[in-house]
């Protein structure tokens, strides 16, 4: 999850952002301070995430943000989420934000709610093979 624009209201969010919902989930969180000027992952598992294959990558970009569109056409990814509809970009799902869930926690919930999905996904599969 790579976070180039200000998608939380202060710190203490991201912070919460990243120990609730990512680490539990083993999600590697780029937040705004992990990239350089311009928009590239500087060190240790940030910079990682463009190097190896990925089984997941969330693109939680909304507005058509040029760095982020970069860095996911860049990265690897087994299954690359994005929220809009974008003709160039290699999403393999999309799924956009409800206009009445955009917010604050807004960005936590998708990604919470997207993870959920994909278990669904993988229950059925397992099921059904």
């Amino acid at each position: 999850v790579v976070e180039v624009s200000k998608i939380f209201k202060d710190e203490q969010q991201r912070i919460e952002f990243s120990a609730e919902v990512c680490e539990p989930n083993d999600v590697v969180f780029i937040g705004k301070k992990e990239l350089n000027w311009l928009g590239i992952p500087q060190g240790g598992k940030e910079k990682g995430v463009l190097e190896r294959d990925n089984d997941l990558l969330i693109a939680l970009n909304d507005n058509g943000n040029f760095t982020l569109e970069y860095l996911v056409t860049r990265a690897k990814g087994k299954c690359v989420v994005g929220m809009e509809n974008k003709p160039q970009m290699p999403y393999n799902l999309i799924l956009e934000q409800a206009q009445a869930h955009k917010g604050e926690h807004a960005s936590a919930a998708y990604v919470k709610q997207l993870l959920a999905y994909l278990r669904n996904i993988q229950g059925v599969k397992k099921h059904g093979e």
